[in-house]
């Protein structure tokens, strides 16, 4: 599990589930950053 305001990254050929996406704030999408809101 991923601690409240923690950060995700994932792979560049991996995508951000739609049933999570509002979990998360994009930090950079480029980069595939994510973090948990």
């Amino acid at each position: 599990s991923l601690a409240n305001n923690g950060y995700l990254i994932i792979g560049k050929s991996e995508t951000l589930p739609v049933e999570i996406r509002e979990l998360f704030t994009p930090i950079n999408i480029k980069e595939k950053v994510f973090q948990k809101v």
